[in-house]
């Protein structure tokens, strides 16, 4: 493309007529979803189609374009508030056309731009103090401590104390209700400050996925009737936006946060992990590592432990120390949970022709060096991390792989509430049993960079301190 004289206002002009397609693209796709069509939308689409076949029919002559791959623009579910965000900045825009191309062309913008570039360009050359002192600590002895005490939390009487009061205080508006436990307390990574999940089951409804909607008036209900109680229960926050939506709860009595829910896959999701960490126990102290190691980093929050449990055993799956999740759903004849299917065979490795890896000292700091290695170089781009089939997942292949997904593809035909694997994240790892579900969908270019570039950092020093061990 030569340099072009562009007249005055043109600029303004293809600015203006980018962000109007793009916010009709937006509204259309959303609009799609209903699958209907009236005589005037199906007039005005014919008339769209024939005036842009005109137009390019008249081999326009193409100028430099503006900046709109910095602006994002969203809907909120109800489909009625635009949301208009710069990537680049970090900030949200006056849903104004105007307002928009004052933002690209702004000082601010432009500046802000290079020194992103700059600071994205500058990667960090060592470790916070904090982290690498931990990883050049004797983490050995902290590993086994911890995990001690994490296997001690999976049963303790507070448990049974909670479950014995929320029975009694919901008892009249689910007179048949039962209490699930589960999460980090339940599959051995917890520690004393973890949360304690709680699934509550009314009516044994334990295989039916409940819609947003009534899963936010249960969350309601059950606020109103514990806050009664107060002499044990508070510090109430109704999380209902969450994807999940959650009650989160303060048990005065045994000192503990608890955060309750309707939905019967979280407890799926525990039992997998715990019977996979019983299979490769070296697993669980990669976990507990993992969780010290990133709270002395200086990564977003949006890491979470869950994530980085299912990263420890995709990566272990990688090696051939763990089977599939598809392979271990395969055994049994399936139990679902909404479209979602939430059993698997229980088999040990010697099914798998697999082999316990010894958990000795040298074991451990290899499969960390591995582990930091893999994920300081894999391709997230262009890329699924998929414990489900055990292997990277090439992201343009997914929507094709109908057979391997079959579930999903039942969800996307037949689900009233869809909502789609977010494809589009700089990270996508998807959850084993909810296959729609990218739990890796909030972090950033920025956040996923700086977690590659620790990594990296980390199996540097790891990979020194085990050549100095094996000199001794």
């Amino acid at each position: 493309m030569g340099d072009v004289d562009i007249p005055a206002g043109v600029s303004e002009q293809l600015c203006d007529i980018n962000l109007e397609i793009r916010t009709f693209l937006e509204k259309f796709a959303n609009f799609r979803q209903t699958n209907v069509v009236d005589s005037v939308l199906c007039q005005n689409l014919c008339q769209l189609v024939e005036e842009i076949e005109s137009y390019m029919d008249s081999n326009p002559e193409e100028i430099p374009s503006p900046m709109l791959s910095d602006v994002n623009i969203d809907f909120k579910k109800n489909h009625l508030e635009q949301v208009v965000f710069c990537n680049k900045c970090q900030v949200k825009i006056a849903n104004r056309v105007h307002k928009i191309r004052k933002h690209l062309t702004s000082e601010k913008h432009i500046s802000g731009q290079i020194k992103g570039e700059r600071d994205h360009a500058t990667k960090q050359v060592k470790l916070p103090k904090k982290m690498a002192a931990f990883v050049r600590s004797n983490f050995s002895e902290y590993l086994t401590g911890t995990a001690a005490t994490a296997d001690a939390l999976k049963q303790i009487p507070a448990y049974d104390a909670i479950r014995n009061s929320l029975t009694r205080a919901l008892k009249n508006i689910y007179p048949n209700m039962k209490v699930h436990f589960f999460g980090s307390r339940m599959n051995g990574l917890g520690n004393k400050d973890s949360d304690l999940d709680i699934f509550i089951d009314i009516d044994d409804k334990y295989n039916t996925l409940l819609g947003s909607k009534q899963a936010k008036q249960n969350v309601q209900l059950v606020q109103n009737e514990l806050q009664k109680r107060t002499d044990e229960w508070r510090a109430f926050t109704a999380i209902l936006s969450a994807r999940t939506p959650i009650l989160r709860v303060y048990n005065h009595k045994h000192s503990i946060d608890c955060d309750i829910s309707f939905s019967s896959l979280g407890e799926c999701n525990t039992l997998l992990i715990s019977y996979l960490i019983g299979l490769q126990p070296i697993c669980q102290q990669m976990c507990l590592f993992l969780k010290k190691w990133f709270k002395t980093s200086q990564c977003p929050e949006s890491f979470s432990s869950y994530m980085f449990s299912l990263m420890v055993i995709f990566h272990l799956q990688r090696q051939s120390y763990l089977p599939a999740v598809f392979v271990l759903q395969h055994c049994v004849d399936p139990s679902c949970i909404g479209p979602w299917q939430g059993n698997f065979a229980r088999l040990p490795l010697a099914e798998f022709n697999m082999e316990k890896i010894p958990q000795t000292p040298e074991n451990i700091l290899q499969q960390l060096i591995s582990f930091f290695n893999f994920y300081a170089s894999v391709d997230y781009a262009n890329n699924i991390i998929c414990p489900f089939t055990g292997s990277l997942v090439v992201r343009k292949n997914f929507n094709n792989m109908k057979e391997v997904f079959a579930r999903y593809d039942y969800y996307r035909l037949n689900s009233a509430e869809k909502e789609e694997l977010r494809l589009g994240t700089p990270i996508c790892i998807q959850d084993p049993l909810e296959h729609n579900h990218n739990v890796a969908k909030a972090i950033t270019n920025k956040a996923l960079s700086s977690f590659a570039n620790i990594c990296r950092l980390t199996a540097m020093e790891l990979k020194i301190r085990q050549q100095s061990e094996n000199k001794k």
